[in-house]
Protein backbone atom coordinates (compact mmCIF):
# COMPACT_ATOMS: atom_id res chain seq x y z
CA UNK A 1 0.00 0.00 0.00
CA UNK A 2 0.93 3.36 -0.98
CA UNK A 3 1.50 6.30 1.35
CA UNK A 4 0.17 9.92 1.11
CA UNK A 5 0.29 13.04 3.76
CA UNK A 6 -2.66 14.89 4.85
CA UNK A 7 -2.38 17.47 7.58
CA UNK A 8 1.65 16.44 8.42
CA UNK A 9 0.40 13.19 8.65
CA UNK A 10 1.42 9.65 6.96
CA UNK A 11 -2.00 7.77 6.24
CA UNK A 12 -2.53 4.77 3.91
CA UNK A 13 -4.30 5.75 0.18
CA UNK A 14 -5.87 3.80 -1.90
CA UNK A 15 -4.47 1.60 -3.67
CA UNK A 16 -5.50 0.03 -7.03
CA UNK A 17 -4.62 -2.55 -9.66
CA UNK A 18 -4.39 -2.57 -13.80
CA UNK A 19 -6.49 -5.29 -15.06
CA UNK A 20 -7.80 -3.96 -18.52
CA UNK A 21 -11.14 -5.92 -19.30
CA UNK A 22 -12.06 -5.48 -16.16
CA UNK A 23 -11.74 -1.89 -15.95
CA UNK A 24 -12.77 -1.24 -19.76
CA UNK A 25 -16.26 -2.78 -18.60
CA UNK A 26 -16.46 -0.26 -15.83
CA UNK A 27 -15.64 2.29 -18.05
CA UNK A 28 -19.03 2.22 -19.67
CA UNK A 29 -21.01 2.11 -16.65
CA UNK A 30 -19.23 5.34 -15.60
CA UNK A 31 -19.51 6.62 -19.65
CA UNK A 32 -23.74 5.55 -19.17
CA UNK A 33 -23.68 7.48 -15.76
CA UNK A 34 -21.85 10.74 -17.21
CA UNK A 35 -24.96 10.42 -20.04
CA UNK A 36 -27.55 10.01 -17.27
CA UNK A 37 -26.28 13.21 -15.62
CA UNK A 38 -26.32 14.87 -18.88
CA UNK A 39 -28.83 14.20 -21.07
CA UNK A 40 -27.92 16.84 -23.42
CA UNK A 41 -24.64 14.70 -24.62
CA UNK A 42 -26.55 12.03 -25.13
CA UNK A 43 -28.82 13.79 -27.26
CA UNK A 44 -26.01 15.42 -29.43
CA UNK A 45 -24.10 12.04 -29.43
CA UNK A 46 -27.20 10.02 -31.08
CA UNK A 47 -28.44 12.84 -33.34
CA UNK A 48 -25.30 13.15 -35.45
CA UNK A 49 -25.73 9.50 -36.41
CA UNK A 50 -29.01 9.85 -37.21
CA UNK A 51 -28.24 13.15 -39.67
CA UNK A 52 -25.35 11.22 -40.65
CA UNK A 53 -27.97 8.18 -41.20
CA UNK A 54 -30.89 10.08 -42.87
CA UNK A 55 -28.34 12.21 -45.07
CA UNK A 56 -26.77 9.30 -46.50
CA UNK A 57 -30.21 7.52 -47.46
CA UNK A 58 -31.68 10.89 -49.04
CA UNK A 59 -28.35 11.01 -51.07
CA UNK A 60 -27.16 14.53 -49.41
CA UNK A 61 -24.30 13.61 -47.31
CA UNK A 62 -23.74 16.28 -44.84
CA UNK A 63 -19.67 17.31 -44.80
CA UNK A 64 -18.05 17.15 -41.88
CA UNK A 65 -20.19 15.43 -39.85
CA UNK A 66 -17.21 13.31 -38.61
CA UNK A 67 -15.44 16.11 -37.14
CA UNK A 68 -18.68 17.50 -35.27
CA UNK A 69 -18.55 13.87 -33.44
CA UNK A 70 -15.34 13.65 -32.76
CA UNK A 71 -15.47 17.65 -31.11
CA UNK A 72 -18.55 16.85 -29.46
CA UNK A 73 -16.81 13.48 -27.70
CA UNK A 74 -14.55 15.49 -26.56
CA UNK A 75 -16.48 18.03 -25.11
CA UNK A 76 -18.50 15.40 -23.31
CA UNK A 77 -15.24 13.88 -22.06
CA UNK A 78 -14.88 16.39 -19.19
CA UNK A 79 -17.98 14.83 -17.48
CA UNK A 80 -16.72 11.44 -18.07
CA UNK A 81 -12.82 12.24 -16.51
CA UNK A 82 -14.32 14.15 -13.85
CA UNK A 83 -16.57 10.86 -12.50
CA UNK A 84 -14.02 8.75 -13.29
CA UNK A 85 -12.04 10.40 -11.10
CA UNK A 86 -14.62 10.77 -8.29
CA UNK A 87 -15.00 7.59 -8.14
CA UNK A 88 -11.32 6.70 -7.71
CA UNK A 89 -11.27 9.12 -4.51
CA UNK A 90 -14.67 10.07 -3.30
CA UNK A 91 -13.79 13.15 -1.57
CA UNK A 92 -12.60 14.58 -4.49
CA UNK A 93 -14.49 17.83 -4.68
CA UNK A 94 -15.65 18.09 -8.80
CA UNK A 95 -15.87 22.24 -8.52
CA UNK A 96 -12.39 22.59 -7.45
CA UNK A 97 -12.00 21.57 -11.49
CA UNK A 98 -11.82 25.17 -13.34
CA UNK A 99 -14.67 26.19 -15.67
CA UNK A 100 -14.04 25.86 -19.19
CA UNK A 101 -12.41 22.03 -19.19
CA UNK A 102 -14.30 20.74 -21.95
CA UNK A 103 -12.18 23.49 -24.30
CA UNK A 104 -9.34 22.61 -22.24
CA UNK A 105 -9.91 19.04 -23.43
CA UNK A 106 -10.49 19.92 -26.84
CA UNK A 107 -7.58 21.86 -27.29
CA UNK A 108 -5.46 18.80 -25.63
CA UNK A 109 -7.27 16.42 -27.84
CA UNK A 110 -7.15 17.80 -31.46
CA UNK A 111 -3.20 18.92 -30.52
CA UNK A 112 -2.90 15.14 -29.04
CA UNK A 113 -3.96 13.40 -32.62
CA UNK A 114 -2.47 16.33 -34.94
CA UNK A 115 0.78 15.40 -33.58
CA UNK A 116 0.09 11.31 -33.55
CA UNK A 117 -1.38 11.06 -36.81
CA UNK A 118 1.60 12.94 -38.33
CA UNK A 119 4.35 11.03 -36.88
CA UNK A 120 2.33 8.03 -37.36
CA UNK A 121 2.53 8.91 -41.31
CA UNK A 122 5.42 9.83 -41.25
CA UNK A 123 7.60 7.34 -38.99
CA UNK A 124 4.95 4.71 -37.29
CA UNK A 125 7.32 4.34 -34.65
CA UNK A 126 7.84 7.95 -33.41
CA UNK A 127 3.56 8.19 -33.96
CA UNK A 128 3.62 5.15 -31.34
CA UNK A 129 5.67 6.62 -28.87
CA UNK A 130 4.57 10.13 -28.82
CA UNK A 131 0.80 8.46 -28.78
CA UNK A 132 2.07 6.63 -25.56
CA UNK A 133 4.22 9.64 -24.07
CA UNK A 134 0.88 11.64 -24.58
CA UNK A 135 -2.29 9.95 -23.86
CA UNK A 136 -3.24 11.35 -20.09
CA UNK A 137 -3.16 14.79 -22.33
CA UNK A 138 -6.90 15.08 -21.67
CA UNK A 139 -6.75 13.48 -17.82
CA UNK A 140 -4.32 16.70 -17.32
CA UNK A 141 -6.31 18.83 -19.21
CA UNK A 142 -9.24 18.32 -17.01
CA UNK A 143 -8.21 17.84 -13.07
CA UNK A 144 -4.94 20.00 -13.80
CA UNK A 145 -5.89 23.18 -15.77
CA UNK A 146 -3.20 22.88 -18.19
CA UNK A 147 -3.28 23.86 -21.64
CA UNK A 148 -2.57 21.70 -24.51
CA UNK A 149 1.43 21.85 -24.59
CA UNK A 150 1.84 21.42 -20.88
CA UNK A 151 -0.56 19.07 -20.43
CA UNK A 152 1.02 17.07 -23.26
CA UNK A 153 4.84 18.03 -21.15
CA UNK A 154 3.17 16.70 -18.23
CA UNK A 155 1.82 13.32 -19.74
CA UNK A 156 5.27 12.81 -21.18
CA UNK A 157 6.92 13.25 -17.32
CA UNK A 158 4.71 10.57 -15.96
CA UNK A 159 4.83 8.11 -17.99
CA UNK A 160 8.50 8.65 -18.13
CA UNK A 161 9.58 4.86 -16.53
CA UNK A 162 6.28 2.91 -17.20
CA UNK A 163 6.49 3.09 -20.91
CA UNK A 164 5.70 -0.59 -21.36
CA UNK A 165 3.03 -0.37 -18.93
CA UNK A 166 1.05 2.53 -20.22
CA UNK A 167 1.51 1.19 -23.84
CA UNK A 168 0.31 -2.00 -23.01
CA UNK A 169 -2.67 -0.84 -21.08
CA UNK A 170 -3.85 2.21 -22.51
CA UNK A 171 -2.58 2.30 -26.13
CA UNK A 172 -2.07 -1.52 -27.34
CA UNK A 173 -5.50 -3.44 -25.86
CA UNK A 174 -7.94 -0.74 -26.84
CA UNK A 175 -5.79 -0.76 -30.14
CA UNK A 176 -6.85 -4.20 -30.52
CA UNK A 177 -10.79 -4.16 -29.24
CA UNK A 178 -10.78 -0.97 -31.98
CA UNK A 179 -9.78 -3.85 -34.79
CA UNK A 180 -12.28 -6.10 -33.35
CA UNK A 181 -14.81 -3.43 -33.89
CA UNK A 182 -13.76 -2.24 -37.17
CA UNK A 183 -13.68 -6.24 -38.35
CA UNK A 184 -17.02 -6.75 -37.30
CA UNK A 185 -18.07 -3.37 -39.00
CA UNK A 186 -16.49 -4.91 -42.16
CA UNK A 187 -18.01 -7.91 -41.83
CA UNK A 188 -21.18 -6.92 -41.75
CA UNK A 189 -20.86 -4.58 -44.41
CA UNK A 190 -19.52 -6.86 -46.62
CA UNK A 191 -23.38 -8.83 -46.06
CA UNK A 192 -24.96 -6.22 -45.92
CA UNK A 193 -23.75 -5.72 -50.02
CA UNK A 194 -24.62 -8.71 -51.17
CA UNK A 195 -28.67 -7.97 -50.45
CA UNK A 196 -29.05 -6.06 -53.63
CA UNK A 197 -28.28 -2.32 -53.98
CA UNK A 198 -31.50 -0.77 -52.74
CA UNK A 199 -31.37 -2.60 -49.53
CA UNK A 200 -27.91 -2.29 -48.94
CA UNK A 201 -27.27 1.43 -49.40
CA UNK A 202 -30.36 1.62 -46.77
CA UNK A 203 -28.32 -1.08 -44.46
CA UNK A 204 -24.52 0.92 -45.34
CA UNK A 205 -26.24 3.78 -44.05
CA UNK A 206 -27.51 2.41 -40.71
CA UNK A 207 -24.30 0.44 -40.36
CA UNK A 208 -22.17 3.78 -40.66
CA UNK A 209 -24.95 5.89 -38.18
CA UNK A 210 -24.72 2.90 -35.58
CA UNK A 211 -20.61 2.74 -36.13
CA UNK A 212 -20.38 5.97 -35.67
CA UNK A 213 -22.34 6.23 -32.50
CA UNK A 214 -20.50 2.77 -31.12
CA UNK A 215 -17.16 4.72 -31.86
CA UNK A 216 -18.25 7.62 -30.19
CA UNK A 217 -19.22 5.36 -26.92
CA UNK A 218 -15.85 3.39 -27.27
CA UNK A 219 -13.77 6.29 -27.15
CA UNK A 220 -15.60 7.62 -24.16
CA UNK A 221 -14.99 4.46 -22.15
CA UNK A 222 -11.21 4.94 -22.89
CA UNK A 223 -11.06 8.13 -20.86
CA UNK A 224 -11.99 6.16 -17.41
CA UNK A 225 -9.26 3.88 -18.47
CA UNK A 226 -6.66 6.90 -18.99
CA UNK A 227 -8.10 8.27 -15.68
CA UNK A 228 -7.30 4.90 -13.54
CA UNK A 229 -3.85 4.82 -15.46
CA UNK A 230 -3.14 8.36 -14.01
CA UNK A 231 -4.04 7.77 -10.50
CA UNK A 232 -2.11 5.07 -10.40
CA UNK A 233 1.22 6.84 -11.84
CA UNK A 234 0.27 9.60 -9.57
CA UNK A 235 0.70 7.11 -6.52
CA UNK A 236 4.10 5.89 -7.94
CA UNK A 237 5.80 9.69 -6.53
CA UNK A 238 6.80 10.73 -9.52
CA UNK A 239 4.38 12.81 -10.89
CA UNK A 240 4.22 16.83 -10.99
CA UNK A 241 2.52 18.63 -7.92
CA UNK A 242 -0.55 20.72 -8.95
CA UNK A 243 -2.67 22.53 -6.68
CA UNK A 244 -6.08 20.49 -8.30
CA UNK A 245 -4.82 16.85 -7.71
CA UNK A 246 -1.48 17.23 -5.70
CA UNK A 247 0.96 14.03 -5.93
CA UNK A 248 2.60 13.15 -2.57
CA UNK A 249 5.43 14.34 -1.58
CA UNK A 250 7.00 11.28 0.41
CA UNK A 251 10.39 9.72 0.07
CA UNK A 252 10.65 7.84 -2.95
CA UNK A 253 11.87 4.52 -1.58
CA UNK A 254 8.75 4.41 0.55
CA UNK A 255 6.66 5.53 -2.13
CA UNK A 256 8.34 4.57 -5.83
CA UNK A 257 6.60 2.11 -7.89
CA UNK A 258 8.64 -0.05 -10.31
CA UNK A 259 6.99 -0.67 -13.91
CA UNK A 260 7.44 -4.59 -13.64
CA UNK A 261 5.43 -4.22 -10.56
CA UNK A 262 2.74 -2.76 -11.82
CA UNK A 263 1.72 -5.41 -14.11
CA UNK A 264 -1.27 -4.39 -16.89
CA UNK A 265 -3.61 -7.70 -17.14
CA UNK A 266 -6.47 -8.64 -19.42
Amino acid sequence: MSLTWEDGAQVPSKEIDLVFLRDFQESFTIVKQALENNIGFFYVLAGVPLLSCASALAGHQIPFLDWGMDFATLFAASTVIILAYKKLKPDFNAADVPVGSEMRIVAAGVSFSIRATLLAILFVVPGIWFATQACLACVYACLENCKEGESIKRSSALVKGHFMTVFTYAVFKPFLVWLGMVAIYLGVGFLVKMLGPDLSKMGEAIINGLMMFIGTIFQLAIFPILVRLYFKLKNSGDSVVSPIVPAAEVPSALHKIDDIKLNPRW
